[in-house]
C-alpha cells in the first residue's frame, strides 16, 4: 500500500533560558511546557507553536501530540522540545489524533478526507502516513457497517468514522456510522483486536432513525445504569477515550459515561438539569460537586476527553460564567513575558475559551481550567492545556492537587 510523505521539522536542542513571568502575583500558578518563543521547532520558552492547537493527546509516557490548524502534527516532549510535521493528505483535514502506550500514533481525517483517501484511519510513523484501518465504503450514504466483526480491519469497508482512541493494550478504538446519513444516524464503537480483526464494543443502529434528532440526544445521553453496551445509541457528536483496563469513556452533548465489562454507567451530567459546574473565588480544584448533579453542556466540537490510569477524567465543558481572572487566570512560571501575555490574552478571549472539568475517580467534579483549549493528561498527576492569545500559542502544565 502507498504511504504519504511528511515534512519533519528539525528538533532544536533544549536551551537553558532564564524565564520571567508577570509581576502580578494574582492567578493560578502553572508551568510553561512550550510556546511563546520565536523558533518554529524550538524547546520550551524558545518554541513557537504553529497555529492554534485544536486537538491534544498524550501517549501516557510524557509525550504530547497535537493538531495545529488543519494538517500540522505537533509533537512536544516532556522536556518541551517541539517537532512539527505538515501532513500530505489526499483530501480534507485532520479531525483527530490518538497516541497509544506502545508509541503508535493514529490520525483520523475528516469526512471528505476519509472518502477521498486511501484509508479511513492512518498510522503516523517515521515521518510517514500509512493506512491503518478501513477503506472508504463504496456508497458512503448507505447503511453500515459494511464489514462485520472478525474481518481484517486493514481491508474493512467502513462507514464514516467520528472519533478514535487507543486503549491500554495499544488497540485502536473508533466510532463508525451504522445508519444511512442523517442527524440521528447511529454509530458503533469498534475495536481493532491484537490479531488485526474487527470487534464491536458498543452501540447499534438507531432503532428510531428518521433523520431528525428530536429527543434522541437526551435518551442517548441518559439511560438506566447497568444498560448493556450493545443497547446504547451513539451519535456523530460522541467522543471516546480509553480508561484503565478495557474501560472506554464516552462523551455526549449532555453527559459522560463509562463502558466496562459490557455495561454502561453515567458518571457526569444530570438528566434533571442540575447545577452549573462549580466556580469558586478560590480558583481551580477548590470547589467540587457531585458530578451527577451538574447540568453538563459541553461546547461543540468537544475538544477534550481524556482518562488517566487512576480513572480521573478530563472533559471540556461550555463557557463558564462568574469566574474571577485573579483566581483562575494563569501565572506562567519559567516562561517569557510574551508567554504571560499569551496567557493573559487567552483569559480575556471568550471566543477561544474551552474550559476543562476534572472528574475524580470518586465522582467529584471541579474546574481545572476556566479557559484555554484542548487538554490532556501529561501524566497521572499533571494536565497539559493549550491556549491561544496574542496571535500565538502556549502549552502549560497544571498539577492536580492530592
Amino acid at each position: 500500500m502507498r504511504t504519504r510523505k511528511m515534512v519533519i521539522g528539525t528538533v532544536i536542542a533544549l536551551t537553558v533560558v532564564t524565564g520571567c513571568s508577570s509581576d502580578d502575583e494574582n492567578g493560578f500558578e502553572v508551568e510553561l511546557l512550550a510556546g511563546g518563543g520565536d523558533q518554529s521547532d524550538g524547546s520550551g520558552p524558545d518554541a513557537a507553536l504553529p497555529f492554534a492547537i485544536t486537538r491534544l493527546t498524550s501517549d501516557g509516557d510524557g509525550t504530547l501530540w497535537g493538531v495545529a490548524g488543519t494538517d500540522v502534527i505537533v509533537q512536544v516532549g516532556e522536556d518541551g522540545a517541539v517537532r512539527s510535521a505538515q501532513l500530505q493528505l489526499a483530501a480534507g483535514a485532520v479531525q483527530e489524533i490518538a497516541a497509544g502506550p506502545d508509541g503508535r500514533v493514529y490520525v483520523l481525517p475528516d469526512r471528505s478526507g476519509q472518502e477521498g483517501g486511501d484509508a479511513v484511519v492512518y498510522e503516523y510513523s517515521d515521518g510517514e502516513l500509512m493506512p491503518a484501518a478501513g477503506v472508504p465504503a463504496p456508497t458512503p450514504e448507505a447503511p453500515g457497517p459494511v464489514t462485520p466483526d472478525g474481518a481484517p480491519a486493514a481491508e474493512a469497508e467502513l462507514g464514516y468514522v467520528g472519533d478514535i482512541a487507543v486503549d491500554s493494550e495499544g488497540r485502536l478504538l473508533f466510532t463508525e456510522q451504522a445508519d444511512p446519513a442523517g442527524a440521528d444516524a447511529g454509530f458503533l464503537l469498534r475495536r481493532v483486536e491484537s490479531d488485526g480483526t474487527l470487534a464491536t464494543v458498543a452501540g447499534r443502529p438507531n432503532p428510531d432513525h428518521d433523520r431528525s434528532l428530536t429527543d434522541d440526544e437526551t435518551s442517548a445521553a441518559f439511560f438506566p445504569d447497568g444498560t448493556a453496551a450493545a443497547d446504547l445509541t451513539l451519535f456523530s457528536e460522541s467522543a471516546i477515550a480509553a480508561g484503565p483496563g478495557e474501560q472506554v469513556v464516552v462523551q455526549t452533548t449532555q453527559s459522560v459515561f463509562t463502558i466496562d465489562g459490557g455495561i454502561a454507567t453515567t458518571v457526569l451530567g444530570s438528566a434533571a438539569g442540575g447545577s452549573a459546574p462549580p466556580v469558586t473565588e478560590d480558583g481551580p480544584f477548590n470547589g467540587t460537586a457531585d458530578a451527577l448533579s451538574i447540568d453538563y453542556q459541553p461546547s461543540f466540537p468537544q475538544l477534550t476527553l481524556a482518562v488517566n490510569d487512576d480513572g480521573g477524567i478530563l472533559a471540556s465543558t461550555g463557557a463558564l460564567t462568574g469566574w474571577d481572572e485573579d483566581a483562575y487566570g494563569w501565572r506562567v512560571e519559567d516562561g517569557s513575558e510574551h508567554a504571560q501575555a499569551v496567557a493573559d490574552a487567552a483569559a480575556d478571549d471568550d471566543q477561544t475559551a474551552h474550559p476543562t472539568l476534572y472528574l475524580s475517580a470518586d465522582g467529584q467534579a471541579s474546574v481545572a481550567a476556566a479557559f484555554g483549549g484542548p487538554a490532556a493528561w501529561a501524566d497521572d498527576d499533571t494536565i497539559a492545556v493549550a491556549a491561544t492569545g496574542e496571535d500565538d500559542q502556549i502549552i502549560v502544565l497544571i498539577d492536580v492537587p492530592d
